[in-house]
């Protein structure tokens, strides 16, 4: 009875792969013949508001299949652009390639496989010039696993048309949810004029005469600039800029000159971290530096990004201060003090 039931499953294995030779099986004479296939709609422009950021995934997909597995990548192919207007009667540019990240591994399609895995490219609007309409070809590149592979006439390109749209003028931003990640230096709370003051909240707490100070009594090795200052903003946010409110030398005077304003910053961006103190240089995908011609002697100083970015994290680096006048510049670059610490950018 057991040999009976062992050669009627073998039979019917056998069928099986008989079924399966007979729906899939490439002729000899046939080559595997690959196009490239969108899982979202791409017959209209994509519209980008900045910043912002989209991923568009693709496959191979097979319109004759392979007797073996491939390893299949994908590229940007720039003179696929002529021929797109031609056809089109357009006249649109090639999507900036610093404005495109794309997958760095081949996607994976089985043998015998009509679609392969998916392979991402990554679009953001930062470095997308305004309002025009540009076309990114992504068309199938190299192939590994056999050499009997072709591409297919029609279906071997696909063309992602994107335009960014202007944001509307920046706001100072909501800091309800605001918090810090890291502070490298911080005073343990002082008195000036009968307030208490010196933290790191006093820089969010809409509250000019209270502030910010350095940790005066800290070892000199870590006394001094450049301080550092990590916001998690509680959401990704788009950021354009920044407004310092500065300590004042009379903190019950709101019409007293600043004391020791900032003359060079350096702002980063991230949109997330990888270590608790926000610390890792690498997180930061965005760092400009900002000197004595950007942030006037005065209390109230604006400071604009050169784009608006979609960010989470701030870091906030304090390099120097002017001492007593806009024409002092501290030159050991010592303390440092805020009472407020504002951002310029939209909900996005």
């Amino acid at each position: 009875m057991k040999k009976i039931l062992i050669t009627v499953s073998a039979l019917l294995a056998l069928a099986a792969c008989k079924e399966i030779d007979t729906e899939y099986k490439v002729p000899l004479d046939q080559p595997a013949v690959l196009g490239i296939v969108s899982l979202v709609d791409l017959n209209e422009v994509i519209e980008l508001t900045e910043p912002a950021s989209l991923t568009v995934r693709l496959v191979a997909s097979a319109e004759s299949v392979s007797d073996q597995p491939l390893k299949v990548m994908m590229a940007i192919t720039p003179d696929r652009l002529a021929a797109y207007n031609t056809t089109h009667g357009t006249m649109y540019s090639l999507l900036p390639s610093e404005a495109v990240t794309l997958d760095t591994e081949p996607v994976i399609m089985p043998r015998y496989g009509k679609k392969s895995s998916d392979f991402a490219v990554t679009i953001r609007s930062e470095l997308i010039p305004d309002e025009d309409i540009h076309v990114l070809p992504i068309s199938l590149g190299t192939v590994t696993g056999s050499d009997r592979v072709e591409f297919s006439q029609l279906n071997s390109t696909v063309y992602v048309l994107v335009r960014k749209i202007k944001l509307a003028e920046p706001v100072l931003l909501d800091r309800t949810l605001w918090q810090f990640v890291y502070v490298s230096s911080e005073s343990p709370g002082e008195t000036n004029k009968g307030i208490l003051t010196g933290f790191a909240s006093h820089m969010l707490d809409g509250d000019p005469k209270t502030y910010w100070n350095y940790n005066t009594s800290a070892p000199e090795e870590i006394r001094y600039a450049p301080f550092y200052i990590v916001f998690d903003l509680g959401k990704e946010m788009t950021v354009r800029g920044f407004e310092f409110v500065n300590r004042l030398k009379d903190i019950t005077n709101l019409a007293s000159d600043p004391r020791t304003p900032p003359h060079t910053v350096t702002m980063q961006l991230a949109h997330t971290l990888t270590s608790e103190t926000g610390m890792n240089d690498d997180d930061y995908y965005v760092s400009e530096d900002f000197g004595p011609t950007d942030l006037p002697y005065k209390t109230i100083q604006d400071i604009y990004l050169s784009g608006a970015y979609a960010a989470r994290y701030i870091r906030f680096i304090w390099r120097g201060a002017y001492n007593q006048s806009a024409t002092s510049i501290n030159p050991g670059n010592k303390g440092a003090s805020l009472a407020e610490f504002y951002v310029w950018g939209n909900e996005l």
